[in-house]
């Protein structure tokens, strides 16, 4: 199938991030450790991921027919036998719809008896979601056939591969056929050298292994090749493993934009016009060229230092020693992440010293021994929620890590909301009475652990009835100047709001976004499908019904980077 959403989610698109140069590297999702290794695998990873297809954003289009892959009969024994399940499955299929294949999708047909049956297909409305197998191009040979992408015509065949080796089920495009002016063009799979190269002597595989899992993140770096290190160059792509959420930020190129311009502006304020503007650089240009071998030269007198509170794969750091900073402090940052940025830094003519990574401590230590100009953070995660505490991060930052007339980015955020109906929230948010648990009652019980929050919405997919028009509920004013011990006004806020029912229904969630000033002239929305972000709902206890321009009552409050919502039910 074609999704430009797993696209973006699995494959880093983008050549060059935050002005620094990607080229060299093919970074992509966990699930890119080629098949044939899957036994050599991390003990985190998996060889698919999972989606509820029909709420991808920009949705999907299927190349070709499905066909069944596996036939499994649970009372005979011998489906379960070695020879049975190892045994590679090929199909050949035909392309019906031209596009680019950017994975396979698997579903189940599970058949209780002769007659009742169940299906996780996307045609379904079930609690399933679907199993996706992502498409990378490092696993196949012929680059010209991959120039923007696995791109099929209507009679093309791709051929795909299948095994359940392990308890899992591993799906990959082994060969495609192009037909093209009576002519065959082979895309086929490249023997798994690299991968097999570090599960040789398998020490280096446990090394790896070891390395992986212990990393804080769930999918840590994973390189794959032996011979090269990671730290040099070299004529073939590294092969870089990352943790999806990862990926989407580095894909997104709104947010970096957005750091890159405000890191751009201040240090020009500060510096004067010296600074280095690397916004139409290109991957690719020689890291000779006169701006990017030169930018701490030039700026040589610059005395500005910037510390990056970013989780994970944070460019914001790299990006302002780039463009001049005399020191750049990332502050918690696993071994994974902290080995590529260091080898990204040594890629783009970063001096030696100037990035340093220390411990999660906001208080000025290290080599430095100062305080910091800049500190830049990241404040919303990729569900759509504030991330941990990071409201109280930036207090502290401010009064323990940040020099007078300093700055914080981002500067400000404005949450939005909107009251919904959706009974897609309610269902997945709790058990609705015995009816659905045939008469069992385990509903009162199983409630008591609902989440308040969902997240991951995609309100632009998601099935449902707008009841109000979008309203203000709070602002952060991130950069607050404050007097000895009083604490930010932005650390425990709660107001009541008063909105009016623009349609008449029943209130079940109450979906929430960020709008968030980067500086004074930067913006983003964590509504905008084009960015990382998703959104987040709080699902109310006890639904409100409501008529049509009828005044409703909300009670709204953030308490330890947490949001709360209720709506009052009015007296009839």
């Amino acid at each position: 199938m074609e999704c430009p959403d797993i696209r973006r989610n699995h494959t880093v698109l983008q050549t060059s991030c935050c002005g620094l140069d990607l080229s060299g590297m093919d970074i992509t999702s966990q699930t890119a450790i080629h098949p044939d290794t899957g036994d050599q695998m991390p003990p985190c990873a998996e060889p698919y991921s999972s989606e509820v297809l029909n709420r991808v954003r920009g949705g999907f289009s299927c190349l070709t027919k499905p066909c069944q892959v596996f036939q499994m009969d649970f009372n005979d024994p011998q489906t379960f036998s070695p020879e049975s399940l190892d045994h590679l499955q090929v199909f050949h299929l035909p392309v019906k719809h031209p596009g680019v294949v950017d994975a396979i999708v698997m579903w189940f047909d599970l058949h209780l008896d002769d007659e009742t049956h169940l299906s996780t297909s996307p045609d379904q409305d079930t609690c399933w979601e679907q199993a996706i197998f992502p498409v990378h191009r490092h696993h196949l040979t012929e680059s010209d056939c991959l120039t923007g992408g696995l791109q099929v015509a209507e009679g093309d065949t791709v051929v795909v591969s299948a095994t359940c080796r392990g308890d899992c089920i591993r799906m990959w495009v082994s060969e495609v056929q192009h037909h093209k002016d009576g002519r065959k063009l082979h895309c086929t799979s490249i023997p798994n050298t690299q991968e097999k190269q570090l599960g040789e002597g398998s020490k280096e595989h446990r090394d790896a292994e070891m390395e992986a899992s212990s990393c804080s993140s769930p999918m840590g770096l994973y390189h794959t090749s032996k011979d090269t290190p990671l730290s040099e160059t070299s004529d073939q792509a590294e092969i870089v493993c990352l943790p999806q959420s990862d990926i989407c930020v580095l894909n997104d190129s709104r947010f970096n934009d957005a750091f890159h311009t405000a890191l751009h502006a201040y240090l020009s304020r500060t510096i004067g016009s010296n600074v280095v503007d690397l916004t139409g650089f290109c991957a690719g240009d020689s890291m000779e060229t006169e701006g990017a071998q030169s930018s701490h030269e030039r700026t040589g007198n610059c005395d500005v230092s910037v510390l990056d509170l970013g989780q994970g794969m944070s460019m914001v750091g790299l990006c302002a020693a780039k463009l001049g900073a005399r020191k750049v402090r990332y502050s918690g940052q696993n071994s994974c992440s902290q080995k590529l940025l260091e080898t990204l830094a040594r890629r783009n003519g970063i001096p030696e010293g100037v990035v340093e990574f220390g411990p999660s401590s906001l208080e000025p230590t290290g080599s430095s021994g100062a305080l910091w100009d800049v500190v830049a953070t990241e404040l919303v995660e990729s569900s759509g929620v504030l991330r941990q505490q990071v409201l109280e991060d930036i207090a502290l930052a401010r009064a323990y890590a940040l020099k007078p007339g300093g700055t914080i980015l981002p500067c400000a955020a404005s949450v939005y909301g909107v009251c919904i109906q959706s009974d897609v929230l309610i269902r997945e948010n709790r058990v609705l009475g015995s009816e659905p648990t045939l008469g069992l009652k385990v509903a009162d019980f199983m409630n008591i652990f609902q989440a308040t929050t969902h997240q991951d919405i995609t309100l632009s997919t998601l099935s449902h009835k707008p009841l109000t028009e979008p309203f203000h509920i709070f602002n952060f004013k991130l950069d607050e100047e404050t007097l000895g011990d009083t604490l930010p006004s932005y650390l425990e806020q709660s107001r009541t709001l008063v909105v009016m029912a623009s349609d008449t229904g029943t209130i079940s969630a109450v979906p929430f976004w960020f709008e968030i000033w980067v500086d004074s002239n930067n913006r983003l929305s964590t509504r905008d499908d084009s960015t990382h972000w998703k959104q987040a709902a709080v699902v109310l206890d006890k639904p409100v019904h409501v008529k049509r321009g009828q005044q409703i009552i909300l009670e709204a409050s953030c308490q330890n980077s947490t949001m709360y919502i209720t709506v009052k039910e009015q007296e009839s």
